[in-house]
């Protein structure tokens, strides 16, 4: 593994409950700890879709603007994924233009993008990549959920990002899966992964929400944060490109 992504909070940022300050301290907190221990960090500026649904896009860019400029700084920064999973809803693309370009203007060498999160491998034709780079992203950035998986989903993010590069910024499958369902899911996800053109992917998470199985997503065992799930991290550290591919 060689990579980290933490998802910050747009909301209680605008919201005052915490402190612009405060934020970006504990992004850069973050970002220079990684380095120290030599991962890459990947960034998101805002939480889930609930940001972009409650936000203007303004005040989603007066977070994300000031924290690309806070990680351009860091040499171990591979992008900003500006709002997650929130470029294909309605209303979304202008919220995500509008953070991409505040985290653009603010840190000309870090690639942005918003990430989105299709419901199946036949999501890639609704147009939402090309409206994605038609609105600034700098590469492609798709979360998996669903199965059976096969190889579209990768070659359609491919074909439409024009050389850009594609990343799978999360994947996974709660413990109320069952332990074939979750092996068949990250075997399939592999091979997303090592798909010509496609950077990497980042598992979720590293740890889970809450102990309730629809929740569970963790790698490591809630009840015991040392010990990891040999489904999950076996299989996961074998891949090619477990994280971040050194061609990003």
């Amino acid at each position: 593994w060689n990579c980290i992504r933490v998802v910050g909070d747009c909301r209680n940022v605008v919201g005052g409950a915490v402190s612009l300050s405060t934020y970006l301290a504990r992004q850069r907190q973050v970002a220079k700890y990684l380095e120290s221990i030599g991962l890459w960090y990947y960034p998101c500026g805002g939480a889930q879709n609930d940001d972009a649904a409650g936000l203007t896009g303004a005040e989603m860019a007066s977070v994300v603007g000031p924290l690309a400029r806070a990680m351009s700084r860091r040499p171990n920064v591979i992008g900003i994924d500006c709002i997650q999973e929130t470029a294909g809803l309605t209303g979304g693309m202008a919220k995500c233009a509008a953070a991409m370009g505040a985290a653009r203007t603010a840190a000309p060498n870090l690639s942005v993008t918003c990430s989105w999160v299709p419901g199946s491998d036949d999501g890639w034709d609704a147009g939402v990549w090309a409206d994605l780079i038609a609105a600034g992203a700098e590469h492609l950035d798709y979360h998996v959920y669903y199965g059976p998986l096969t190889t579209q989903g990768a070659e359609e993010a491919v074909a439409q990002a024009g050389g850009r590069p594609v990343l799978i910024g999360e994947f996974g499958a709660a413990m109320s899966l069952g332990a074939t369902v979750r092996t068949a899911r990250y075997a399939a996800v592999q091979s997303l992964a090592e798909y010509a053109g496609v950077h990497g992917a980042l598992l979720w998470s590293i740890i889970s929400h809450d102990d309730t199985p629809a929740n569970d997503w963790g790698a490591f065992d809630p009840a015991d944060s040392d010990a990891p799930r040999a489904d999950v991290v076996d299989q996961y550290a074998t891949w090619r490109d477990a994280g971040v591919a050194a061609s990003w």
